[in-house]
Formats: C-alpha cells, structure tokens, sequence
C-alpha cells in the first residue's frame, strides 16, 4: 500500500513538473510558432532538391543545404522583386493620374445617367421608382468609395512598414530553422514517430494522407491562382486597362473563390467598358473571363489534381479568408495548411473510432454468446 501511495505521489509530481515545464516552454516559443510552422512545411518542400544535390555534389551536408536555402531565395526573391516593382509603379502611376485629373473624372461621373437607363428596363424600372432612387448620385459614391479605398492603402501601407523590422527577423530565423531542419530533418522524424503514442502503420498513413491533401490544396490554390492572375493580366493589357500586375495579383486571391475566380475582376472590367461606350470590347472581355474561369476549374483544376483527392473548394475558401483574416497575408498559405492536417487528423481518429468500435461489438457479450452457440451446434454435413 504505501508502495503504491509513493509511487502515485512521484507520478502526481512527475505531472505536474511535465506540465509546468510544458507551458513554461510553450510561452518561450509562443511568439515564434507560426514561424516555425512555415520553416516544417518549407523544409518538407525543399528536402527532396536538397537529398539530390546532397548526393551529386562533393562536401558535407551543410553545403547541401545552404545550397538549396540560397536557390529557393533566388527563385523567391526576383519574381516577387520584379512583380512588387510592377505593382508598386502602377499604383503610383494611377494615384498621380487620379490626383492630377481628379476634377475631370468626378465630373464626367457625374454626367452619366445611369437612372432613366435602368428605368427604361422592365420590372427593374418599377423596383426603381418604388425605392425613390432619384437623389442617386454615382459621382458621390465613386468619391465616397475612393476616399475609403485611400484610407485603407494609407494604413495598410503604415502597418507594413511598421512591421518591416518584424518581418525580416522572422524571415531569418524561418531561414535558419529550415536549414537545420534540412540537415536534421531524418533524426527530427525518427524522435517525433518514437514520442507519439501513435502505432507505425498509423503514423505512416496520417503522414501519407497529410502529404497528399496539403500538396494537392496548395498545387490548386496557387496553381490556378498564377494561372488565372497571369491570363488576368494579359487580358487588361491586351484590351488597354489600367493597372494589368495590379489588377493581375488581385485575382491571383480571387482565384480561391470557387467558380468565381478571376470572373471577380474582369467580369466587372467588361461591365466598364460597355458602360464606357465600348461595348463589343466589354462583351468580348466578359466571355473570354468566362471561358478562362470554364477551363480553369473544369480542366486544370482535374489536370493537376489527378488521382489524388483535395479538400474541398467551399473548404479551401473558407480556410484561405480566415487565415487571411487571422495571420494577415500569410495566412493565405498557413489556413488552407492548418485546414489539411485537421482533415487528416479527424479522418484518422474516425478510422480509429470505427476499429474500436468494430472490435468492441466482435468481442461483446453478444458474440462471445454467438460464438459459444454455434460451437455448442456445429454444422453436420
């Protein structure tokens, strides 16, 4: 007996230091836990170009590495240099354009009747005389609508400089953990597989399963997203709207929206033009959106998932908004990443419910009752 009072008293003790020291370690890395996600995901990406120069290039493992962290930051950093350039002097251009001829375009604004068009349609004409739309005045709603744009570019642009310093820190310490990772990632793995109390044929399948979903979300997420932002792009350049990488990166995002995609922007791009006294180039503008969106989502998206089998569109969507909304811009990759290992995890913990539950009623009273019966009965022939 009190053999087994000191034994639950070093068990009790043993738990509470586990736990304290626990929550002790998680407060210390707390702030670096989202970093430390992405460098896992970006060492597991990066691990197979890292095994084949490890084994055709002469020196130890660290060169490797170091190797593999310097291609990735060049083939990261000058796309993303030359399109923010892009970017950046498009929305300079523009906002030089609309300051200087700001006077011009709200009254050319002005001038447009758009109430005794929508009067004339039917049914839409009586819906608009019920709702006594007459102090309708679109010139004051473009001004109140770019005056609010303006304040959230002036406060989104404060906030990412504020956070520069941030950002930067965070980058070097993801570049530094992806490197040991990718030297130590073999041991990591066997040390991880050995502390959970996880079966090998349970812990290779929930593997297998989270590789799977995460690169067939992220192959569609941002395959289809480069693909209908650069067609995108085309598109304005090719009929002489403003602001192609602009509008370009935009629906790069919108293209997470199932069935909608670039649609978003060019669709209502076609709507201006017709507006604007172009009309065969707005219809015409309007169909290829629609043809790109077709092909995209009924031919790509096929295309590039093949046999294996992502998460849900409607899934995807709501990941990708609400790491937007939570993490900020790199909460487009981590969402739907955190939405695929919760796919797996409960897809995993079903099949083992179901095993236990299968093996429960296989060894019930009921069937060692059965079993007894037809023991007691066996079958003549």
């Amino acid at each position: 007996m009190r053999n087994g009072v000191g034994f639950s008293i070093v068990n009790s003790f043993f738990l509470v230091v586990l736990v304290g020291l626990t929550l002790a370690f998680y407060q210390i890395v707390a702030p670096f836990l989202l970093t430390l996600f992405v460098a896992t995901v970006l060492a597991a990406v990066l691990y197979r170009p890292f095994c084949w120069l490890n084994r055709h290039l002469p020196g130890p493992r660290s060169m490797a590495a170091a190797l593999t962290l310097i291609g990735f930051i060049v083939l990261l950093t000058v796309p993303v240099l030359l399109i923010g350039l892009m970017v950046y002097a498009e929305v300079v251009g523009g906002y030089t354009f609309i300051s200087e001829n700001w006077t011009d375009i709200t009254g050319q604004l002005e001038a447009v009747q758009i109430l005794p068009w929508l009067e004339s349609l039917p049914y839409v004409g009586e819906l608009i005389a019920s709702a006594d739309l007459e102090q309708f005045q679109i010139g004051e709603v473009i001004r109140n609508i770019a005056s609010a744009s303006s304040d959230f570019v002036i406060n989104a642009t404060q906030q990412s400089f504020a956070n520069i310093a941030n950002a930067v820190l965070n980058m070097l310490i993801m570049l530094i953990l992806v490197f040991f990772f990718l030297l130590d990632g073999p041991r990591l793995v066997a040390k991880i597989r050995h502390i959970l109390p996880l079966s090998t044929s349970e812990i290779d399948r929930i593997t297998a399963s989270a590789r799977n979903i995460i690169s067939s979300t992220l192959l569609t997420t941002f395959g289809l997203g480069f693909i209908e932002g650069a067609i995108g792009t085309v598109l304005f350049a090719s009929f002489g709207l403003p602001s192609p990488f602009l509008w370009g990166l935009i629906m790069v995002i919108f293209s997470i929206i199932p069935m909608i995609g670039a649609n978003g922007i060019l669709t209502p791009a076609g709507i201006i033009l017709i507006v604007s006294g172009s009309p065969v180039r707005g219809i015409v503008l309007i169909v290829l959106a629609t043809g790109t969106t077709f092909v995209t989502q009924n031919l790509i998206r096929p295309a590039i998932l093949g046999e294996r089998g992502g998460m849900h569109p409607a899934l995807v969507l709501i990941s990708t908004l609400g790491g937007l909304a939570w993490l900020g811009l790199v909460g487009f990759l981590i969402g739907p990443l955190i939405a695929a290992l919760f796919v797996v995890i409960w897809t995993e913990f079903t099949i083992r419910f179901r095993r236990d539950l299968a093996a429960k009623d296989h060894t019930g009273p009921g069937a060692s009752t059965h079993r007894s019966r037809f023991r007691a009965h066996p079958r003549t022939t």
